[in-house]
């Protein structure tokens, strides 16, 4: 028998508002717990902590009349197709003592439920990096590509970070009002759009030739290379060296020596 909600209201929120208030009282993780009931036919509670963690304390096998709440938790994310490193469930007495309920969450579960939480949030961060990478590198590509559009299935909000793009050439059979010069194909960015995959089709033999020839490693620089100089350094003059008690002034050229004169002595 399906029970109706101001039924499970009145009997799991006194339960939610026990538990969370044996949390504060507990000081566990600094305090400052909240709680809230699920609308559901079976009896969900949420215990919330102001840095974001989120436990979630439901009804097990209610079809049963079990007396058991299972605990588990909700972390940060982006991807909702990313499993989250969630550690196992936990167990405890419904209608178990309020503080004893809080002590055992804390003690078998909060724990590793705080580090799988904090690497998806890390988790998260990057996939927010990324997105912001593909954003970027997709306005570059339809700079040049005004054709390069998303898929007609992809959500208006995720167009603009998208992985994969798709232009259309000029006689492709679903070709658009904007289409590319010559030939089809697909962009596919990485994660990070560091790289891509380009397919083509219905290339121009000469266009094909082109490209292979760009993409050549054997083919040869242009230009001239012109080795890098650094800028001239000013040399500092050398330093004077006095002795003391030498008289410095100018140097005077040496004298003539004096010969002397047909006879006479020296």
């Amino acid at each position: 028998m399906t029970r109706k909600w101001p039924e499970v209201f009145a009997e799991f929120d006194p339960i939610g508002r026990r538990i969370a208030a044996a949390f504060n009282q507990e000081r566990i993780e600094g305090g400052g717990w909240d709680h809230i009931v699920h609308d559901t036919a079976y009896g969900s509670i949420s215990l919330r902590h102001p840095c974001g963690w989120t436990l979630h304390l439901m009804h097990h096998k209610p079809h049963t009349r079990s007396a058991r709440l299972e605990v588990n938790g909700s972390y940060p994310t982006r991807n909702p197709y990313r499993a989250a490193p969630c550690p196992e469930p936990i167990y405890v007495g419904m209608h178990t003592a309020p503080r004893r309920i809080a002590r055992d969450i804390a003690r078998r579960f909060l724990p590793h439920y705080i580090q799988a939480w904090k690497k998806a949030e890390a988790l998260r961060t990057k996939d927010e990096q990324n997105a912001r990478a593909r954003a970027t590198r997709n306005r570059q590509i339809e700079a040049i590509l005004p054709a390069a559009r998303p898929s007609c299935a992809e959500s208006p909000r995720h167009t603009t970070e998208r992985h994969v793009s798709y232009f259309y050439g000029r006689d492709a059979r679903d070709s658009t009002q904007v289409h590319a010069r010559v030939g089809s194909g697909k962009i596919e960015l990485d994660a990070d759009a560091e790289h891509a995959t380009l397919e083509l089709t219905g290339v121009p033999a000469p266009l094909l030739l082109t490209i292979l020839e760009i993409l050549s490693v054997s083919r040869p620089l242009t230009g001239r290379l012109v080795p890098a100089v650094e800028p001239a350094r000013h040399e500092l003059p050398p330093a004077a060296h006095t002795v003391p008690g030498e008289v410095i002034g100018r140097s005077q050229p040496p004298l003539p020596e004096r010969r002397a004169e047909p006879g006479t002595s020296q």
